[in-house]
C-alpha cells in the first residue's frame, strides 16, 4: 500500500544496539524515581503530539526511509537520484525523464555497482527489472530488439561541468 493513509500511520524506531541478556536489568534500573521520571516523559511527549496534532516524522520521510531499507532497487533509484555514484572524475547519477528511454544492460550494471559499493545483495535482472517497472520505469524494446527502461535516464557529469554549473 503506498497511499498516505498507510504511510502516516508508521513510527520507525531504531534499535542499532543489542545487549546480552542481564536478568537483573529491571531491578537495576527501574527504581521508583526513574519510573517517576519515565512517567514524566511520556506524558510530555504524549502533550506535544496532541499539539502538533501527529507524532514527529513526515510521512513521506519514513516512506523513504522504510522503503530504503527494504527494497535495494528503491533505494539505488534514490541514491543514485539524489547523490550519484564518483567514477574517477565523473559523477553518474539517473533523472527521471518522461520521454527517455535508457538501454537495460547499462542501468543493470549500474545498480550492481552500486550493490557492491554498499555491501549489498543483487537481485538478478529479472527480479531487478520486476521492481523496476513496480517503480513505474517500465521495459521496453525498439527497432533493435535490445531491451531499454523508460522514463530514467543516465547524466555523466565531469568536475568541469559540476564547477561551471551543469
Amino acid at each position: 500500500d503506498m497511499t498516505y493513509a498507510f504511510w502516516r500511520r508508521w513510527i520507525i524506531i531504531d534499535f542499532p544496539n543489542q545487549f546480552p541478556e542481564d536478568k537483573t536489568f529491571y531491578e537495576r534500573n527501574f527504581t521508583e524515581e526513574t519510573i517517576r521520571k519515565l512517567i514524566i516523559i511520556g506524558i510530555l511527549a504524549f502533550k506535544n503530539v496532541l499539539k502538533n496534532n501527529k507524532f514527529t516524522g513526515e510521512e513521506n520521510d519514513i516512506m523513504d526511509r522504510w522503503l530504503k531499507e527494504t527494497n535495494r532497487v528503491y533505494a539505488f533509484i534514490k541514491d543514485m537520484q539524489e547523490i550519484g555514484i564518483q567514477d574517477n572524475t565523473i559523477l553518474i547519477k539517473l533523472i527521471k525523464d518522461k520521454d527517455a528511454k535508457t538501454e537495460q544492460n547499462e542501468i543493470y550494471n549500474l545498480y550492481v555497482d552500486y550493490c557492491n559499493k554498499n555491501d549489498y545483495e543483487t537481485k538478478n535482472k529479472r527480479e531487478f527489472t520486476i521492481e523496476m517497472e513496480k517503480l513505474g520505469f517500465p521495459i521496453a524494446r525498439y527497432g533493435t530488439g535490445m531491451k531499454f527502461y523508460k522514463g530514467i535516464k543516465i547524466v555523466r557529469n565531469t568536475e568541469e561541468n559540476n564547477n561551471l554549473g551543469y
